[in-house]
Parts: C-alpha cells; sequence; structure tokens
C-alpha cells in the first residue's frame, strides 16, 4: 500500500476506529519484539498513546466549558425576561456540570422566589447566606434588598437582619459601594444618623457628591463644623462639574444645596433664580427654590422673633409649585398658630402692612383667611380667600382652604365647597389633609359611600382630628356597620378627654 493511500485510509477513519487500529497494531508490535527492542521502544509507545487520549480529553474539556457559557447565557436571558422557569431550568442544567457553583446555585434561588415559591427557595438561601460562616456575598446583598423592598414600611426586625447581611458582604468585599451604600440607607432608616455617616466617610474618597449629604447629616447632628467641612467639599466639587458640563442641572441644583447646607441662601437663590431666567429646566428649579423657601422659613420659624416679611415672602414662592403643597400646609398652619388669642392682631397688622406694599399678595390673604376662619369668621375668611384664589386659581391649599370654610357658613354653602374640593383633589390627589376636607363635605350632604374612602385616608394623617372620628362614626351607623361606628365613637371620645 503506497504511502499516500495510506494516509487517504487513515484520514477517512472516525477516532474510535482509529484508536482501535492505533491498539491493534502495537499489540501486534509487542508480541513481535524481543524483549530488549520492547525496552527501548516503550517510551516512543508512551508518547503515541499519549497522543489520542490527550486529544480527546481536551476537546472534553472545551466542549464542557462551551456548553457551560450557553447555559449562563441562557438562564440570564431568562432571568431577564422574568421567565423563571426557564431561568430554573437552564440554573439546573449549569449544577449537573458542576455542583458547587455558587453562582448557579444563587441564580436557581432567585428564579424559584421570583416565581413565588418562597418555601423551595429559603433552604437555597439558607445554604448559600447561613447563620454562621462567610456565606455568598450576592445571596446576602439579595436578601437585604428583598428585606427592605418588601411592603410599604419595613420593620425594625427586618432593618437589623438587613444590617446583619450588608455586614457580611462588607466583610468579604470591603470595597463595595452598592452595599456600603446601601448600609448606609439602611442605618439612616433607623435613625442611627451616627452610623452612616461613618459608612458615606470610608465611601467619600471615590464618591465626592457625597460631601453633600455628609454635611447635611452632621448639620442635623448638631456637628456645625464638620458640616460646613463637607459642604465647602461639595461645592468645590459641584462647581468643578459644572465648569466641565454647563448643560447639566443636577451639577446646578447641587451647588445650590450646598450653599443653602451653610445657610447661604441668597447665593443658592441668585444661582436658581439666573438660570429659571433662562426658561431653562424651569420646574426643576422652580421646586428646588420651593426646597430651599421652605428650609429658610423653618430656621426663621425656630427664631424668638422671625423675620415675618421674609417669611411671608418665602410663603409665597412656595404657592408657586402646586406639587409641593405638602411641604407649604404645614407651614401655613404654624405661622397662623403663632397669632392665636392676644396675638392675632399682630399677624393681622404684619400681613395687612405687607399687602399695602404690594408684597406676597396671595400668601397674605391665605394667611389672613385662615386665621379668621379658624377664629369662626368665616365671612371675612372667604373674602380674603377669594382674593387668594385669584392670584394662583389652582392652588389646592387655598381651594382646600376655601373649601372648609364655604362648609362652615350658616347656612353651609356645600354645593360650591364640593366644586372647590374636588378641583384641590385634582391637584393633589395624594394628600389626607384636602381628602379630609372632601369626604367632610360629602358626609354633610349625606354621599356617606362617597365620603368614606376620603375620611378613611384621614386617617394617615400624623395627628388624626377628632372630627374625623367623629364624623366615620356617623357614616358607619347610616350604612349599618355598627361595630366600626362604635371604635370611632370610642376613638373620638377618648380623643376629647
Amino acid at each position: 500500500m503506497s504511502y499516500r493511500r495510506s494516509v487517504k485510509r487513515w484520514s477517512s477513519m472516525g477516532i474510535v476506529e482509529l484508536i482501535w487500529a492505533a491498539l491493534s497494531f502495537f499489540g501486534l508490535w509487542f508480541v513481535s519484539r524481543s524483549p530488549r527492542m520492547l525496552l527501548f521502544g516503550l517510551p516512543a509507545f508512551v508518547v503515541l498513546t499519549a497522543i489520542p487520549v490527550m486529544a480527546i480529553s481536551g476537546r472534553s474539556a472545551t466542549n464542557q466549558s462551551q456548553v457551560r457559557k450557553t447555559y449562563e447565557r441562557a438562564a440570564i436571558a431568562a432571568a431577564k425576561a422574568e421567565d423563571h422557569e426557564s431561568s430554573e431550568l437552564w440554573c439546573r442544567k449549569l449544577l449537573t456540570l458542576d455542583p458547587n457553583n455558587e453562582d448557579a446555585r444563587f441564580r436557581l434561588a432567585v428564579a424559584i422566589n421570583a416565581s413565588g415559591d418562597e418555601t423551595r427557595a429559603k433552604p437555597l438561601f439558607d445554604q448559600l447566606a447561613p447563620a454562621k460562616g462567610a456565606g455568598y456575598p450576592p445571596a446576602h446583598f439579595y436578601l437585604a434588598v428583598r428585606l427592605i423592598e418588601e411592603g410599604e414600611q419595613t420593620s425594625p426586625e427586618e432593618l437589623r437582619k438587613a444590617v446583619w447581611h450588608l455586614n457580611k458582604v462588607l466583610d468579604q468585599q470591603p470595597e463595595n459601594l452598592e452595599a456600603q451604600s446601601l448600609l448606609a440607607h439602611v442605618q439612616m432608616a433607623r435613625g442611627d444618623q451616627e452610623a452612616a455617616a461613618e459608612i458615606l466617610e470610608q465611601m467619600v474618597v471615590v464618591k465626592p457628591e457625597l460631601h453633600l449629604t455628609l454635611a447635611g447629616m452632621y448639620t442635623q447632628l448638631g456637628r456645625d463644623q464638620t458640616a460646613e467641612q463637607h459642604a465647602s467639599q461639595a461645592r468645590l466639587h459641584f462647581q468643578h462639574l459644572r465648569e466641565q458640563d454647563p448643560e447639566n442641572v443636577s451639577h446646578l441644583l447641587r451647588l445650590a444645596e450646598a450653599h443653602a447646607v451653610s445657610k447661604q441662601f441668597r447665593e443658592a437663590e441668585t444661582l436658581l433664580l439666573e438660570q429659571r431666567q433662562k426658561n431653562l429646566d424651569v420646574e426643576a428649579v422652580s421646586s428646588e427654590l420651593v426646597a430651599l423657601a421652605i428650609l429658610e422659613v423653618d430656621l426663621e420659624l425656630k427664631k424668638e422673633q422671625p423675620n415675618w416679611p421674609l417669611v411671608v415672602s418665602l410663603l409665597e414662592r412656595s404657592l408657586e409649585v402646586p406639587p409641593l403643597y405638602s411641604v407649604v400646609f404645614p407651614r401655613i398652619a404654624l405661622v397662623v398658630g403663632r397669632f392665636q388669642g392676644e396675638k392675632a392682631d399682630d399677624l393681622r397688622n404684619i400681613l395687612e402692612e405687607a399687602l399695602a406694599d404690594g408684597r406676597a399678595p396671595a400668601v397674605c390673604h391665605l394667611l389672613l383667611g385662615t386665621a379668621l376662619g379658624d377664629a369662626g369668621k368665616f365671612d371675612e375668611a372667604i373674602q380674603h380667600l377669594e382674593a387668594a384664589r385669584k392670584v394662583h386659581p389652582r392652588s389646592p391649599i387655598i381651594l382646600n382652604n376655601l373649601a372648609s370654610f364655604l362648609k362652615q357658613t350658616k347656612p353651609p354653602q356645600l354645593e360650591t365647597a364640593l366644586e372647590h374640593a374636588n378641583l384641590a383633589v385634582k391637584q393633589a390627589p395624594k394628600s389626607p389633609e384636602i381628602l379630609e376636607t372632601r369626604g367632610q363635605i360629602l358626609a354633610a350632604l349625606g354621599r356617606d359611600e362617597d365620603a368614606l374612602p376620603d375620611l378613611e385616608a384621614a386617617l394617615q394623617l400624623e395627628t388624626v382630628p377628632t372630627e374625623v372620628h367623629q364624623t366615620l362614626s356617623r357614616v358607619y351607623t347610616r350604612l349599618g356597620q355598627d361595630t366600626l361606628a362604635d371604635r370611632h365613637r370610642q376613638r373620638a371620645e377618648k380623643q376629647s378627654k
């Protein structure tokens, strides 16, 4: 047989046939050689035998690696598509190749948990994040996030567990910024500002924008010198970013906040007003101006003798951004509350003087109307609130107070009150104060089923007025729900004592 024909014949063989032919050849060679010749030829035999074995083993390892990558890509794609059943399947296939693959076990646990089967997922997570030992960091982080995100309000015990899981992550990955950031957030939620600040101090080297957060935290902790140091660093950082990217309004807003933390209100105000005058990012800048105004109002109201013209001017600005009604409501109440009884005339003089100067007409009328209404002078109150409404016809605070006092006139102007209340709810659909006003009007009209959800929303108020419980008791009685009626009546009586 020629060499060329021999090569052609061998190349057409399959790998199994090739191995079998090689073994047959070497078997004949063994029995046909003397022991001395066999000894000299043994090294060559070992090498020639190892070549096909290594080729098969190498090809098998390569194939397994490719299969593993295919399974991993399929599992990730299924998870992104929220196809939890497929994700579980691909993760189980991965584990047949490598039962100790922690990432595959973690993805499997997540897929099962996401499908709603927490009972099956729990033992998997218990193995990945055991009570004793280090555990798998991504599993600890996932469980911490779940504890924080589940439900509307996280309990103290859930927050404690989240801290434990995040500390487990940081024990193994001390530079993990995600875990550090989340841990700081959890500590703030627990009310431990010191612990949160300590974490952020470690992060600020790589995330200098956190100087602003730290400045605010140290201000709350009463550590003014440290707060000012961070505020100064924040101003330098955001000024630098603004110079690099002048069109980025976020840098401008953060720079203004850094000025505000240092009580440099006029500097912050100037930055924001200049931006708004350019008709750029008007909504974001206006919201920041209101936040700035409220911060300054709060500082003034803490003083024995506030700068009342300044307070009035700042509150006037606050009425310009309807979505921020929730922060303005309590400040209006605080101002009016400072002038009860004998001091009522003092407020009237301050506001009437401001009106005469043409300063802050809407808020002056709002404050005067609210104070007069609280004193039972409903007709005068309505006149002032109507004047305020002409300036800000969509202000939910003005509409709400107007509706409330129209309900209390003699005789009550319920239909007109309801029109204003509906407009207020349209502007501020989630405000418990505004929903309570409409609920009271609907109950007075005898529309109990419509009144009920609004009145129940008022139970979310930090301090629930006695009148809410009284009205709910009457509404439940008329609806034939005596048990609930009794409970609200008892609460009203308890609050009245």
